[in-house]
């Protein structure tokens, strides 16, 4: 009997001692030996492109010994508001400015630099690589025109390179800077996409999808090799001099010369080498 009440004194004892040395460690640590910092943090599991607002953050406390010199305090959130994540982010991990990209566009025109017109695409599955084309890749466009009239023979005729696609479906890019936007799941099947092409490119385009097939092929987005406009520029002197001329029947134009028209009987030679 004298041996269980040793031990059970010795059990109490001891589970005393543990108590109150956790309670001596927690207060160390909230009485400033281990400080912490108020940051903003992922309220939930968020994708790349979600934006950021109430409804995505929260303030948090971490360690200020692990806080980077990068996270966004509460005091900064209001300048980071309406703009969109660059990449995904965990529940409860802090903001950091680097995963902050542009502002948020207020419709959609904004996404469309100076000079540029949008132009809408039919694709089907198979052209959308089953989904895995997203806002923010860069295709090039062609023109799939039958080579000679009653044959089946068909050919591609290059219609400009390196645009960039800033739909899929009725998911656009939300920044103007925006490398790319994630899909949702449900979203993955789409039947349209939309690009913006230079507004001298854009008839060629719209003229080729009455008469034909446009068709696309797509490109890794860090390649900025112009293959097309450089073998533009290498034959650029061997060309007619004269004007590019499409129409419905030559999608792919055609060189005509530019000849001077015939004087007029009694005209003056100079005001003829004027018109």
């Amino acid at each position: 009997m004298a041996a269980l009440g040793a031990g059970a004194l010795a059990f109490f004892l001891v589970r005393h001692y543990l108590s109150s040395q956790e309670q001596k460690i927690r207060h160390a640590v909230m009485s400033g030996q281990e400080r912490t910092e108020r940051v903003v943090v992922a309220r939930r599991s968020l994708e790349a492109g979600a934006i950021i607002g109430p409804e995505t953050m929260a303030i948090g406390e971490i360690p200020k010994r692990h806080l980077s010199a990068r996270a966004v305090l509460p005091s900064g959130f209001n300048g980071v508001q309406k703009r969109v994540l660059t990449r995904p982010m965990s529940a409860g991990e802090p903001l950091l400015a680097d995963f902050v990209a542009g502002l948020l566009i207020e419709r959609f025109s904004d996404l469309l630099k100076e000079g540029e017109r949008a132009v809408s695409l039919d694709v089907t599955p198979l052209d959308s690589h089953a989904g895995m084309l997203v806002p923010g890749d860069y295709i090039d466009l062609f023109a799939l025109v039958r080579a000679k009239p009653g044959t089946r023979e068909q050919r591609m005729i290059p219609l400009v390179e390196r645009i960039k696609v800033l739909a899929a479906g009725a998911e656009p890019l939300r920044t103007a800077d925006q490398s790319f936007q994630q899909l949702p799941e449900q979203q993955t099947r789409y039947a349209s996409i939309t690009v913006g092409v230079p507004v001298d490119r854009a008839e060629k385009l719209l003229m080729a999808r009455q008469i034909g097939e446009v068709v696309y092929l797509l490109r890794n987005a860090h390649d900025a090799d112009m293959v097309m406009s450089k073998f533009d520029r290498e034959h650029a002197g061997k060309r007619q001099i004269g004007y590019r001329y499409y129409s419905i029947s030559t999608p792919q134009g055609q060189i005509r010369r530019a000849e001077p028209s015939p004087a007029a009987p009694g005209a003056d030679s100079d005001a003829t080498a004027g018109e």
